[in-house]
């Protein structure tokens, strides 16, 4: 294909689709669940139940906060997660505010990423495990449609607001899966640029009314939904 118009055109079927499948109730695919469904355990056996990872995790929170200056404190962030796997960032408290405000109504996307021969389309979730973390997880939709409920996600992205009121920004850590090798790291990278720009628009601009009324209009299944919008405001650099 030799053009975004001849991109859209080839996979408009697909995206109409997608939304009809989307209007239905959220699947459960993003669960971090094994690819095979597990053998259900003993009623007197209840689930193991995996920690959910906090700052302290990962940080001295305490020590971290002692810095004035928020853009140290993202620097010294950064310089821990310099590893082929993983995504991190520092973002502003009022874009991450945006996100999640939007995200609790709207937990559920679909991204496209360029690909050679046209585009490969994924799911995003907003999950919300704890009062100040905020997790993002991806996964393809070839994923999806192989494994349906037991798709395991190819990225997954935590957010930290301990710092957001004091020094004014969330950290933020993504970890691509290096077992499935489904996704390079620069094209998670997109998909979580692609999010932040689409939730973390600000409402007020007529930018973010459009962004705002694309996630609206998938999460209602509507078709009033337009892959052709989507696709220039990805585009946009902004």
């Amino acid at each position: 294909m030799s053009s975004i118009s001849a991109l859209r055109e080839r996979y408009q079927s697909k995206i109409t689709s997608l939304k009809k499948k989307m209007a239905a109730p959220p699947p459960k695919f993003m669960q971090s669940q094994p690819s095979t469904p597990p053998s259900t355990p003993a009623k007197s056996t209840p689930p193991a139940v995996t920690p959910i990872k906090t700052l302290s995790s990962y940080v001295d929170v305490e020590n971290l906060r002692q810095h004035i200056d928020p853009k140290e404190i993202e620097s010294i962030w950064r310089a821990g997660h310099a590893k082929d796997s993983l995504i991190c960032a520092a973002i502003p408290t009022a874009m991450y505010n945006r996100m999640t405000s939007v995200a609790r109504d709207h937990p559920m996307f679909v991204l496209p990423l360029p690909r050679e021969q046209g585009v490969e389309m994924h799911f995003m979730q907003f999950k919300f495990p704890e009062t100040s973390v905020t997790h993002i997880l991806f996964t393809s939709l070839l994923e999806y449609q192989t494994h349906g409920e037991f798709a395991r996600p190819h990225t997954t992205i935590m957010h930290f607001e301990d710092l957001s009121e004091d020094k004014g920004i969330v950290l933020m850590r993504g970890e691509v899966d290096t077992v499935q090798k489904a996704i390079p790291l620069d094209d998670a990278s997109m998909l979580v640029m692609a999010v932040q720009k689409l939730y973390g628009a600000d409402g007020e601009s007529e930018r973010g009314r459009v962004r705002r009324s694309l996630i609206e209009h998938f999460t209602r299944g509507s078709e009033e939904f337009d892959y052709n919008k989507l696709m220039d405001e990805l585009n946009r650099i902004d």
